[in-house]
């Protein structure tokens, strides 16, 4: 053991009085510091990397982490440092606003109840924006009639125009 030890003692100088003398390590523990960063298991990327990895502007980030679309970055030096596996959840964002989810409706598919399968949110999800699609369709092609009547709109004055679609409004029954 002794041998061990003097191995792995920490050998010092006496530059002054030219002696080499063994004296062991001795470790001094530094309690209740603060670490300047947080580690993050896998690459560590920076906001602007990530940006341009993702397509987007670091501004957009900030703003998914605010809005509770993105975990809080880890911090290292005072900058945002955010493991790889962040480009997964912003490719999933991302296709979300593509298929026309709101905020809100992407907060709920990120943020499930515990133990809820994401499959079963974007199902559910998808369920009611398709309803809302074929709404906006049926919406759309009723604008769509009534443009096209009213291109083919002949009258005189905004008078006679009130006149001509009150009296459509009469017969459809609908005043």
């Amino acid at each position: 053991m002794t041998q061990k030890f003097s191995r792995i003692s920490n050998r010092r100088s006496c530059r002054a009085a030219n002696c080499l003398t063994d004296t062991p390590s001795i470790l001094r523990l530094k309690v209740n510091f603060k670490s300047r960063g947080i580690f993050v298991a896998g690459n560590n990327l920076s906001i602007g990397a990530v940006a341009r990895q993702a397509g987007l502007r670091a501004s957009a980030l900030r703003f998914y982490e605010r809005e509770g679309l993105l975990p809080r970055a880890a911090r290292s030096g005072g900058k945002r440092i955010y493991a790889d596996s962040i480009l997964e959840r912003l490719e999933v964002i991302e296709f979300a606003k593509e298929c026309g989810f709101r905020l809100e409706e992407i907060r709920r598919l990120l943020h499930g109840a515990p133990g809820e399968r994401v499959s079963a949110r974007w199902q559910t999800l998808v369920r009611d924006k398709l309803a809302e699609l074929k709404a906006q369709q049926e919406r759309i092609a009723v604008m769509q009639s009534l443009l096209e009547r009213a291109g083919k709109c002949r009258c005189l004055d905004v008078s006679e125009c009130g006149r001509n679609l009150l009296a459509r409004r009469y017969e459809a029954g609908t005043l």
